[in-house]
């Protein structure tokens, strides 16, 4: 889990896109975005505790939108799976949980599916085929 009391400096922020307001959730893709350009740095002490019920918004949530967050997990792998820091076994790793995520889509019934299989499809030809 990623800390609750996390420091950014807007400019590394704002330097990678911000925050990708059409997915479901947005904080998995600016971490991963963020890591590709800078270095991180933690302090194991703990400043804060987070409070976690089965009535509580992320919950509720999380349940509401399940096809969604599954849709938005596919998206930002298939951003993620571009990376020139992979390599290509790392590549058709990623590949494949897009793949996963896409038959939880078909699960859902979710008409997403069937493209979210296609991009993983496409994202693990691609991996075979990049150079190491």
């Amino acid at each position: 889990m990623l800390g609750v009391t996390t420091l950014l400096r807007t400019d590394c922020v704002r330097a990678v896109g911000g925050y990708d307001e059409t997915l479901a959730y947005e904080d998995w893709d600016l971490w991963l975005r963020l890591a590709e350009r800078y270095e991180f740095h933690f302090h194991y002490e703990i400043h804060a505790k987070y409070r976690r019920i089965p009535t509580s918004l992320s919950s509720t949530l999380a349940r509401a939108c399940a096809s969604d967050q599954t849709w938005s997990d596919v998206r930002i792998l298939e951003k993620f799976v571009r990376s020139p820091r992979l390599d290509p076994g790392e590549r058709a790793r990623t590949a494949l949980r897009m793949a996963k995520r896409a038959l939880r889509l078909a699960g859902h019934a979710d008409a997403r599916a069937v493209p979210a299989m296609a991009r993983a499809v496409r994202a693990f030809a691609r991996a075979g085929s990049q150079p190491s």
